[in-house]
């Protein structure tokens, strides 16, 4: 059967024009209702689009379509997407109401499931879906199926067990970015088939990538959101304490929040509402957000934290700029970070080129803005108050005593003598304290 795609996206989607890769992909997806054991990955930059790519093929598909989420966040975002368009689906999690699910999905009256890997890995529903005709199974963000199943999500790893249960005629894996390792993973865990890849390009050309060899952190993130065109804004950060420390911190200056996994789904579905409806605060978070709300206007995302892996960062700061407009994505680089992408943020390489690089894939066409390719570091906080007390008074000074004079001074107010001390020692690690501030080396 032959379907009007662009009819079904304007009537049902309220979309007016499919983009190019969007209509691949639903086209690729339909012509497979014909067939079984389809298999196909789909590699889209954050914000391309993804979710109208397996939604409308679900809402014209002969059976039922499971989509398979990592966290509660993006069902949420999901089964409100689909409520704002008036699509039947039902959520399955631990809490929902599975009878009603259940016999929502025995009745026809919903066609999409919303669920996680460890309520479908329940026999009561796995059995009941089994005999059901499914079409679809979707797993979104499927690149955690092998980060987050070969660590803290082992429900994952059964999933090719699951998928001989259900039998379904398709299995369609969802990702903003794919290396060769996931890739190969991706195959062994989810297909029988060798699956057909579908890859848009993973480069946001809407990013521009800085970097800042920073001395004071606070004093840097105060300084790049101060203006209101630069929120609302993400922190990224590694730890759920420092998490809570920097909204604390930062809560002077701005409307702050933190977000982590060990918050619970309450405080965590309040602070996304929150967040989704503010124009000008800044959220503290882990990468429990590296996948969160859908929300489109964030201006600028700022990792305290680097990332561990060139994916989480095309992740975690692909949440900027999803409207389309010219973002920022910065990166705090301090003298204890241990992530192994430091030196490529330190390099003179281009940032947007060697993250793609990692990943596997070539840049196409040139870099649309980052501090390499402009042959700098986004000026530090403090740096250049430093440099100018020590030029000026070259002779006079040593370590403890330029920062005893800094710290009278009105702009270092609230600064510890320790950080200030610690700040110069880098300045001279850096050596670019070396020609101005020559008696510390005698």
């Amino acid at each position: 059967m032959k379907y009007d795609i662009d009819t079904i996206a304007k009537e049902r989607f309220n979309i007016v024009s499919l983009r190019e890769h969007q209509r691949l992909v639903i086209n690729e997806i339909i012509s497979g209702f014909t067939k079984a054991n389809g298999a196909m990955i789909v590699v889209l930059p954050t914000g391309g689009g993804k979710s109208l790519c397996f939604q409308l093929p679900a809402i014209v598909a002969d059976g039922i379509t499971i989509i398979i989420y990592p966290i509660l966040a993006l069902m949420r975002d999901q089964s409100a997407a689909l409520k704002r368009l008036n699509i039947e689906h039902c959520v399955l999690t631990s809490k929902s109401n599975k009878k009603k699910a259940l016999l929502d999905i025995l009745s026809n009256k919903a066609k999409i499931i919303i669920t996680t890997m460890e309520s479908l890995t329940n026999p009561l529903i796995l059995t009941f879906l089994s005999a059901q005709k499914i079409s679809l199974v979707v797993f979104d963000e499927a690149h955690t199926v092998i980060s987050w199943g070969e660590s803290f999500r082992p429900k994952y790893l059964e999933t090719k067990r699951v998928l001989k249960f259900l039998k379904p005629q398709q299995v369609l894996a969802f990702t903003a970015t794919l290396d060769s390792y996931t890739e190969s993973k991706l195959c062994e865990l989810l297909f029988i088939s060798k699956p057909k890849i579908i890859a848009a390009s993973m480069n946001r050309e809407n990013i521009i990538y800085h970097r800042i060899r920073s001395l004071f952190p606070i004093m840097d993130i105060v300084t790049l959101l101060k203006a209101s065109s630069t929120r609302p804004a993400i922190v990224f950060t590694r730890s759920r304490k420092r998490c809570e420390q920097l909204a604390i911190l930062l809560s002077p200056y701005f409307k702050t929040m933190f977000y982590h996994a060990g918050l619970s789904s309450e405080k965590r579905l309040e602070i996304e509402k929150q967040f989704y409806k503010s124009s000008d605060s800044v959220m503290c978070a882990t990468i429990a957000y590296g996948m969160g709300v859908d929300k489109r206007d964030i201006k600028t995302v700022i990792h305290y934290d680097l990332s561990q892996s060139a994916s989480d960062y095309l992740q975690e700061s692909g949440r900027a700029g999803r409207d389309g407009s010219i973002v920022n994505a910065y990166v705090l680089i301090k003298a204890d970070e241990d992530s192994p992408l430091k030196n490529l943020f330190l390099s003179n390489k281009c940032i947007r080129e060697s993250l793609i690089n990692l990943m596997g894939k070539k840049l196409i066409g040139e870099c649309q803005g980052c501090d390499s390719c402009e042959n700098k570091f986004t000026q530090a906080w403090g740096e250049e108050r430093i440099l100018k007390a020590a030029r000026h008074l070259p002779l006079v000074f040593n370590t403890s005593s330029l920062s005893q004079y800094l710290l009278r001074k009105k702009e270092f107010k609230g600064i510890k003598k320790l950080e200030l001390d610690n700040a110069i020692h880098i300045l001279l690690e850096e050596k670019k304290l070396k020609s101005i501030f020559s008696k510390l080396y005698s």
